[in-house]
């Protein structure tokens, strides 16, 4: 009896992997990681490996669909932003209801919702995938693969009867919150029309009117359309009044937290702001936006130094020097 088949959608060959060298390494020897970490734990677990890259009849896109579908089990890793993984995941969520596992690295940052989602972490502080680090790997995914494949996809889970008989009471409420965003939205642009010293005021009666719950979408909208309307430093207070005033499932996300440390230093307490993002980085991870802001927190809080002068060798002219301790 032939075994049953897991088919990995990863990328191939060596891979950059824009995160921050600080938290994982610049590149990723997939294939290192294919042979050495996943092909074992994958015949340990009875299955068949089967990566795209190895069957060039697999380029054609029917025959991808294909494997995707009939495969018994799918795992994905989403340690880089790679569009064709994210797209190809987002193929068998709808496809199958259960039997898809993400993975990625314990540093890694996936992007869109897909960072809601269950994923199995690994450890990979280098990019060069030798023996002592794929044990580690293949200690790690192994039980967390096993765990997680019969979960459901939140495709299923969020359209209950999907594909051939969704609830038609589900359909008729999303609709008409559908309805409401795009009502929300068409006023946001309205907004945004207005001379800059009156978009304030317009702003804050908008949310008020509407109010943003239980849409995440709308309160982003809000969120933003009250930054991009500031005019003035007392503008920030107004900001962080709203983000204060959220339901706590609204004000405690993570993208929301960003935008409130970042008001926060506006209003001077540029400390505060440091605090709040290291916190944040604690829980919710590393980021660019939370790198790059706590990164411009530091810069703004070490106080300017007076900038020593010399003379150029062999001149009689006078140049600043930067201060090599601040290099």
């Amino acid at each position: 009896m032939p075994k049953p088949f897991c088919f990995v959608i990863m990328p191939f060959g060596r891979k950059p992997t824009q995160a921050d060298l600080a938290h994982g390494p610049g590149e990723i020897d997939f294939n290192a990681l294919w042979d050495l970490a996943y092909v074992p734990v994958i015949e340990e677990l009875g299955y068949e490996p089967v990566r795209a890259d190895q069957d060039t009849s697999s380029m054609i896109i029917t025959q991808m669909l294909e494997r995707i579908y009939y495969a018994d089990l799918v795992l994905a890793d989403m340690t880089i932003p790679n569009g064709n993984v994210y797209y190809e995941v987002g193929i068998r969520h709808a496809a199958k209801q259960t039997g898809c596992v993400l993975l990625a690295a314990e540093w890694s940052q996936p992007v869109f919702d897909v960072a809601q989602m269950r994923t199995v972490r690994y450890p990979l502080l280098h990019g060069d995938i030798d023996e002592a680090t794929a044990q580690g790997i293949r200690e790690r995914i192994k039980p967390g693969i096993s765990a997680l494949t019969d979960g459901e996809s939140p495709m299923f889970m969020a359209v209950r009867g999907f594909p051939s008989n969704p609830d038609p009471a589900l359909a008729s409420t999303m609709k008409q919150r559908m309805m409401e965003l795009a009502v929300f939205q068409s006023a946001v642009r309205n907004v945004r029309l207005l001379p800059k010293e009156e978009r304030m005021e317009a702003a804050q009666e908008l949310v008020r009117k509407h109010g943003v719950p239980p849409l995440m979408g709308s309160v982003v909208f809000a969120l933003l359309l009250l930054r991009d309307s500031i005019d003035d430093s007392a503008d920030w207070s107004k900001l962080l009044d709203f983000i204060d005033k959220l339901p706590k499932e609204f004000r405690e996300k993570p993208e929301v937290q960003t935008q409130r440390a970042f008001a926060v230093s506006e209003t001077g307490d540029v400390q505060g702001a440091i605090d709040q993002l290291t916190a944040l980085l604690e829980i919710a991870g590393p980021s660019a936006e939370r790198l790059g802001l706590l990164g411009g927190r530091y810069k703004s809080a070490v106080p300017k130094r007076a900038v020593p002068k010399c003379r150029r060798p062999g001149t009689a002219v006078e140049v600043a020097r930067p201060d090599d301790r601040l290099l």
